[in-house]
C-alpha cells in the first residue's frame, strides 16, 4: 500500500503538468455524461479492491472504507500537486497518509 500511495510522489512531475491520469480519465467523460465514464471508474475500483482486499488482510473492520480513505488522500495531493506545484506539500500528505496506516486496525 505504501508503494501505492507514493505513486504521486514518483509521478509528480507529470502529475503536476498534467493532472493524474486516472482521474482526468474519469471527470471528463462525467462532465459530458459520456456513457464511457462507468469504463473509466473500473480504474478507481480495481485501485479500491486491491486496497481493499490489502486492508482485509491486515485485519480491518471498516476495510473498504479505509480503501476509500486512501483513494480520496493520493486524489486529494494530485490534485492540488496540479493546482499548487508544491513538492513539500505533497512530500507531507503522502507521509501523513504512511503514518496513518501504521495505526492498527479495528479487528471484525
Amino acid at each position: 500500500m505504501r508503494r501505492f500511495i507514493e505513486i504521486v510522489v514518483t509521478n509528480q512531475s507529470g502529475i503536476e503538468n498534467h493532472g493524474c491520469p486516472v482521474g482526468t480519465l474519469t471527470n471528463e467523460p462525467a462532465k459530458l455524461g459520456h456513457p464511457s465514464r462507468a469504463h473509466a471508474v473500473g480504474v478507481f475500483e480495481v485501485f479500491r479492491a486491491w486496497l481493499r482486499e490489502q486492508f482485509e488482510e491486515l485485519g480491518a473492520a471498516d476495510a473498504d472504507d479505509l480503501a476509500l480513505h486512501v483513494l480520496t488522500s493520493s486524489q486529494g495531493a494530485a490534485t492540488l500537486s496540479n493546482a499548487f506545484h508544491d513538492r513539500a506539500f505533497v512530500r507531507r500528505e503522502v507521509d501523513r497518509l504512511n503514518v496513518s496506516l501504521a495505526q492498527p486496525f479495528a479487528t471484525p
